[in-house]
């Protein structure tokens, strides 16, 4: 039956939108299908992988802890995957949803890493940046070191993520009194 799942998955994702993605998703929830075992799609073709992530966060908008199972194993896959924009999956992931505690530690420096690289993709900056400040709630410690990344950056990006940038800049200055 996996077999069936995984091949069908294959030959539709490629041509699914996002209507056809989330009747996906419900039908996986419905029928209790572990994501760790839809994992190979996350291996095959560009076209294949990438709407398996989008399908990925359609099941996380149903039920959110279907996903925070199966984040540490796709953070150990992140370097094997065909999917060039995994980086920026997995910081909106942790973003929207959280991150499992067990993977915390390596996020959290991923996150930095990602938020700091010149050239980035907008849309991984700022979900590293949201990410890393809702981690400043549970881990007070980090908030300079973040107000210092976010202080580095202004300059080098767009004048949308600068925006951004500074707002959270002055929320996370205002924790601290």
């Amino acid at each position: 039956m996996l077999s069936n799942l995984l091949e069908r998955l294959k030959r539709e994702l490629p041509a699914s939108d996002a209507a056809v993605r989330k009747q996906m998703a419900t039908l996986l929830c419905e029928q209790n299908i572990y994501l760790k075992d839809l994992l190979p799609l996350a291996f095959e073709d560009e076209k294949v992988s990438s709407r398996f992530f989008w399908l990925l966060s359609d099941v996380a908008d149903i039920e959110p802890q279907r996903l925070m199972a199966v984040l540490p194993r796709l953070l150990e896959l992140r370097d094997q995957t065909s999917y060039p924009k995994l980086n920026r999956s997995l910081a909106r992931y942790w973003n929207v949803y959280g991150l499992p505690e067990e993977s915390e530690g390596e996020a959290m420096d991923l996150l930095f890493q990602w938020f700091s690289e010149i050239g980035a993709d907008v849309t991984q900056k700022l979900h590293s940046l949201y990410a890393l400040q809702k981690l400043s709630v549970k881990y007070p410690e980090i908030r300079t070191e973040i107000i210092l990344a976010i202080r580095d950056q202004l300059g080098k990006s767009t004048q949308g993520f600068e925006r951004m940038a500074v707002k959270v800049l002055g929320q996370l200055e205002g924790q601290g009194h």
